[in-house]
């Protein structure tokens, strides 16, 4: 089966603890050091399963980047996971969760939730 993922596009900004910041639209990621200067346009791809949800915004995280997102769709399988599309700020982003996540959430499409994406998954993932 073919991984489901998201190409982001995001602006390098300062590269700070070996950790450079990106502005996606508004909102901030912080990935490992990329190597290009500030307003660099850059790409990364994160594969679906990496995408956790949750319905308010965390605190106390380790996670660093917790994205504001519009749940657009939720595209149910035969399988134990559930295929969910998401809209922050313009550029669609992919969540691999399993059902009974959905469920005990109660995600229904329309609604406000917040990606959650660890930093580490972008090492290695720069596709300029």
């Amino acid at each position: 089966r073919l991984e489901a993922g998201s190409l982001l596009e995001a602006i390098a900004g300062v590269t700070r603890d070996g950790m450079t910041s990106l502005d996606m639209g508004g909102e901030t990621l912080r990935v490992p050091a990329l190597g290009v200067g500030a307003g660099t346009p850059v790409h990364l791809r994160v594969q679906a399963r990496e995408v956790a949800i949750a319905r308010e915004r965390p605190e106390r995280l380790s996670i660093r980047n917790v994205l504001p997102a519009k749940l657009v769709s939720i595209e149910f399988t035969e399988s134990p996971f559930v295929e969910l599309l998401l809209d922050v700020h313009g550029q669609h982003l992919r969540s691999r969760v399993t059902r009974e996540a959905v469920v005990d959430l109660g995600l229904r499409e329309g609604q406000a939730v917040f990606a959650l994406i660890k930093s580490v998954v972008f090492e290695g993932r720069l596709l300029n």
